[in-house]
């Protein structure tokens, strides 16, 4: 169909009244004016502590007048004699103003959305999702503690300034603290401190640094400890203007150093969330003790590492004295519990001191808060999984970014078998700690169980770039060797954990990998030497190996007695899952089919996180070969396939966790 003559007449002649009336000039100069406010005010209201509604008046401010400024620069013009109507022209029809009117304000909604863009989500929280505020103010009402909007910051190492070189570890407590701390409060997601400490004394620029941990706000300080007074200077700087948000000295004498951390984690929710209540502030300013000398000795137990047994050690040690000085130190028993927690692997009866160092949290908690959590805890590190699952998320439901509660429940739920659930929690403690190296170690950890070994070997290899000394994903690297039947390749790996890492267990993880591979006269000789020089709570685990390694030469004198000492550590805690597979391979290795079936049975029920391990690992081979575990056997594989396939279609849906 052919239009007429005049059917493009029209916009161009709009476009000619534009240009006679100086509206597009007249737009130039708003917008450029507009961008020099808006920039001036990023930069200053934070640090001078305006509302942290101030920026969201002056963005609304500026793009309302923007649709004004148009209709006002086509109905009036600028003469020698004032400001007067401009005269009627060829387009200046109602229908033209009309078509003005609506082609400045969807110039305005697009406007918007790139104020929105370039100044942070939440300076204009009515267009939609957001993380944090614009530099210089908060993140708005709007941040809800379950809400995708969480404030996004990260908390970097204090830099150790006390001038006595003792008092180094104050940094490091204060540190720790302040983190936590800061994770307690609603609607914000503090990024894991492994991450966080990868950024100690570096050249990066805050950008820099928050563009790498996906933040908003960088918290950067010093801290010292002098004169019987504790000091920390804290500036809280917004990560993509590099602009400085507050900066504040906080000090508090001895007695009340407790109370430094919550000086800060206060002024730091204050400035960025507006809408923060007295009784949200409550979660992060209950003291634990009132004893400074034991507060002390807490916090050097804080600023230890907890990677190396020693430091454990170190650890357990100062916690029991800063117990021992203040009886109702809830922190402090919590903290000890969860030490002990850490022993359990080398020996079972571990547990029953963290369970009672809980127990006894939960006696002294001076607030309902604190016992809560001190029962949470309990139930996590030494009670029933299905509690602690119950527990953990209803946790995490309730606090969604607190990297405990989230750390916890990953553990629980892959200890209880279920690989599905663990996968998704695992993705958003990955999210909320990303340089940790342990997270994606745990993580190709969980690929491996679900048959994923290309996705398994590359979230080890990511751990590995991120920390070549750390001796899990090397380990892991080996073991899967192993399980794959590449025995020799397995010892060229433990050639490498050795060398960069270290291998307290390296007599005993050779002998398994020469048994492996067909040489049982190396397994015996590597075996025998680990009993004879290691305790014998660290080599338990090897006992089956042993046993079999021995059958295999034709060597079984005092393998009867060797197993029985074994049988005695182990099946009084059995109900232990650190301990539980240790117990079955061990009974199935000596010939006691009816103990390992009961094991094996109770094991399989609770679906423990050697579930996998019981189905395909090599070394249980002996059991998976005795009829009395077929019913079992089957149940376990119908399981991890049915969790196999859930992972896999989470993958292949872009939601669970990636590799």
């Amino acid at each position: 169909m052919t239009g007429s003559p005049d059917s493009g007449e029209a916009p161009r002649s709009f476009l000619r009244e534009l240009k006679r009336r100086h509206v597009f000039r007249v737009l130039a100069v708003y917008v450029a004016v507009a961008l020099g406010v808006l920039q001036v005010a990023s930069l200053t209201f934070g640090p001078l502590h305006l509302p942290s509604w101030a920026l969201t008046l002056v963005v609304v401010l500026a793009l309302l007048g923007l649709p004004v400024a148009a209709v006002l620069a086509w109905a009036f013009e600028t003469t020698p004699g004032g400001v007067r109507p401009t005269a009627g022209g060829t387009g200046g029809s109602w229908t033209h103003a009309a078509g003005l009117l609506v082609g400045a304000v969807a110039l305005t909604v697009a406007a918007g959305f790139g104020a929105r863009a370039w100044l942070g989500a939440s300076a204009l929280p009515f267009l939609g999702g957001g993380a944090a505020a614009g530099a210089g103010g908060a993140a708005g009402a709007g941040s809800s503690p379950g809400s995708s909007s969480a404030i996004r910051l990260a908390v970097l190492p204090l830099e150790n300034r006390s001038p006595d070189p003792k008092a180094a570890y104050f940094a490091g407590g204060m540190t720790d603290q302040l983190n936590a701390a800061l994770s307690d409060v609603p609607g914000f997601m503090v990024i894991g401190q492994r991450s966080a400490d990868r950024f100690a004394s570096s050249t990066a620029t805050v950008p820099q640094i928050a563009d790498s941990l996906g933040v908003r706000y960088v918290l950067e300080g010093s801290a010292s400890l002098a004169d019987g007074k504790g000091t920390i200077t804290a500036q809280l700087v917004g990560g993509r203007g590099d602009s400085t948000v507050w900066t504040k000295r906080f000090q508090r004498p001895a007695r009340d150093i407790e109370d430094l951390e919550v000086d800060v984690a206060r002024q730091t929710a204050a400035s960025l969330r507006s809408s923060i209540t007295e009784k949200e502030l409550e979660a992060v300013q209950s003291r634990s003790t009132h004893d400074p000398v034991a507060y002390d000795l807490y916090l050097r137990a804080m600023s230890l590492p907890t990677g190396d047994s020693a430091d454990l050690a170190r650890r357990m040690e100062l916690l029991r004295r800063a117990v021992g000085r203040d009886s109702t130190f809830v922190w402090g028993w919590g903290r000890l519990g969860e030490t002990y927690s850490a022993f359990s692997i080398r020996s079972p009866a571990w547990i029953d001191s963290s369970r009672a160092a809980f127990t006894r949290a939960v006696q002294v908690a001076r607030t309902a808060r604190m016992r809560s959590v001190a029962r949470e805890a309990r139930v996590f590190y030494t009670g029933n999984l299905d509690s602690a699952i119950a527990i953990g998320r209803r946790r995490v439901a309730a606090h969604p970014n607190h990297p405990l509660a989230l750390g916890l429940l990953v553990v629980a739920e892959a200890k209880r078998g279920h690989l599905a659930a663990a996968f998704r929690w695992t993705r958003k403690d990955r999210d909320m700690d990303p340089l940790d190296p342990t997270i994606w170690t745990g993580l190709g950890e969980s690929f491996q169980r679900v048959g994923l070994d290309e996705r398994a070997e590359r979230a080890w290899r990511k751990a590995i770039a991120l920390d070549s000394t750390a001796a899990r994903p090397w380990a892991d690297l080996r073991d899967e060797r192993r399980f794959a039947g590449r025995c020799r390749a397995g010892l060229a790996l433990e050639d490498t954990l050795v060398a960069v890492a270290g291998d307290a267990r390296e007599l005993e993880n050779r002998g398994s990998l020469y048994l492996c591979a067909g040489d049982a006269r190396h397994a015996v000789l590597l075996l025998d030497s680990a009993y004879r020089t290691r305790p014998w709570s660290d080599v338990l685990g090897a006992v089956p190996e042993l046993v079999r390694a021995r059958e295999l030469t034709g060597d079984t004198t005092g393998l009867g007695a060797l197993a029985r000492r074994a049988e005695a550590v182990l099946w009084p805690h059995a109900g232990s899952s650190n301990v539980y597979s240790q117990s079955v391979e061990l009974a199935a290795a000596v010939g006691d089919g009816a103990t390992a079936a009961k094991l094996l049975r109770d094991y399989m029920a609770r679906g423990g996180v050697r579930l996998a391990d019981v189905v395909d690992d090599p070394d249980f081979g002996a059991v998976r070969e005795d009829t009395a575990f077929a019913d079992a056997l089957a149940r376990g594989r119908a399981f991890l396939a049915d969790q196999r396939r859930q992972v896999r279609q989470m993958l292949a849906q872009g939601q669970g966790s990636g590799g």
